[in-house]
């Protein structure tokens, strides 16, 4: 669920019924959870196959884009705080493509990836993922408006390198006023994403 950062400390989880009738994304910041649902009304429809306007709908894909637009918003005058240190409980990490049941290999899509943490001895067995084999296409996400190192944050998260170009503004400093390329737009993974970032008042 990369598709939900918000540039702050925050925890979330994707879920996918079997046949996409049904998706899921549950998100919290320290001060406030939230609870996304993407579904037909009218009952089990699947959300795939012509039936909606991308491939599959998934738990990471418009539930998280949902949940990240609603927080954004909800948390603007909270201020970012870190969660509590849990107790030192031995733990495993694994990283699964949600699409194919299987660990991430170094080429699986950002958002294709769930983080999953066991108590260490617990975890299921998963094989290495064999494909995909190559980079891929990503959609790059839009940030313009955000600031510098919540647009970082979330270009990194979506699989992208940042080059930053600092220019005069009447923005506020600090803030993402263009990017190249836009959101939206395909760019293979690991590609560089440009962001103009306001530096301060413009020359009189």
């Amino acid at each position: 669920g990369v598709g939900a950062n918000i540039g702050r400390p925050q925890f979330g989880k994707t879920g996918t019924a079997q046949n996409a009738s049904d998706a899921w994304f549950v998100g919290a910041v320290p001060q406030m959870a939230t609870a996304v649902w993407v579904g037909f009304p009218q009952g089990q429809v699947p959300m795939c196959c012509g039936n909606v306007r991308i491939s599959t709908v998934y738990g990471g894909t418009w539930p998280a884009s949902i949940w990240r637009a609603f927080m954004l918003a909800a948390t603007q005058a909270m201020p970012a705080k870190e969660f509590g240190v849990a107790p030192n409980v031995d733990s495993v990490t694994l990283r699964v493509d949600v699409t194919r049941g299987c660990l991430a290999n170094p080429y699986t899509p950002p958002q294709d990836i769930d983080v999953l943490q066991y108590p260490a001895g617990s975890e299921p067995t998963y094989e290495v993922c064999t494909e995909p084999s190559s980079y891929q296409l990503l959609v790059v996400p839009s940030i313009i408006g955000l600031g510098r190192q919540a647009a970082i944050s979330t270009l990194h998260s979506a699989g992208f390198m940042i080059a930053t170009v600092l220019v005069p503004s009447d923005r506020p400093s600090g803030t993402v006023i263009a990017q190249d390329p836009g959101g939206g737009s395909r760019l293979i993974q690991t590609g560089t994403v440009t962001i103009t970032v306001a530096k301060g008042e413009l020359p009189t």
